[in-house]
């Protein structure tokens, strides 16, 4: 699907009982990209060509699940 965005040190993907996909109506879907509190990842998120990967990351998941934006 994506190329694995390696700006970024892997955390490794888990599978967890999350309360935030867990208690809600509707399918839900929990990504991560990158953490404010670490010092490293807040640089990297003030770069704009990373934040143009992010959002492309974004773009993929609403082109695979079909997303309607809500205006």
């Amino acid at each position: 699907m994506m190329e694995k965005l390696s700006f970024f040190k892997d955390c490794k993907s888990q599978q967890q009982d999350l309360h935030v996909c867990r208690e809600t109506n509707m399918p839900a879907l929990l990504t991560e990209n990158g953490f404010i509190d670490s010092e490293c990842d807040s640089v990297i998120l003030k770069e704009t060509e990373k934040l143009d990967l992010i959002a492309a990351h974004v773009l993929a998941l609403d082109k695979v699940f079909g997303w309607k934006r809500k205006l």
